[in-house]
């Protein structure tokens, strides 16, 4: 498989993954309205499961997104073209990655992580 396809594949992944609660921007209010719920129906432990899934599964797609050492161009607009490509997906991958954490975290706890208590 040409290097170019691979990552066009998993662009596909990464924006299903992105888009599945309605895109980046969402998220948060996703995040709150899903916890509220749980909380509502005594079901916080199994929504703080599905969103760590995920999660989970947004470390998968960075896995494979650092995954470009096979077929590699020897035009060098293709190796840039690629580049920027894996580091879009990572970016957005990271992103969300960063924003389940944080954002689960507050709700749970009913505000953010305070590192100089205690």
């Amino acid at each position: 498989m040409r290097q170019i396809d691979y990552f066009q594949e998993a662009e596909d992944l990464v924006n299903d993954w992105l888009t599945e609660w309605g895109g980046l921007e969402c998220w948060n209010r996703y995040l709150d309205k899903g916890f509220l719920e749980a909380k509502a129906t005594g079901d916080v432990d199994r929504w703080t499961s599905a969103i760590m899934d995920h999660a989970d599964r947004g470390r998968r797609l960075a896995g494979i997104i650092g995954q470009m050492e096979t077929n590699i161009p020897t035009e060098m607009w293709k190796i840039r073209e690629l580049w920027r490509q894996q580091t879009v997906l990572a970016s957005h991958i990271f992103r969300g990655l960063a924003l389940i954490e944080v954002r689960v975290d507050v709700v749970r706890t009913g505000g953010p992580f305070n590192l100089l208590s205690n």
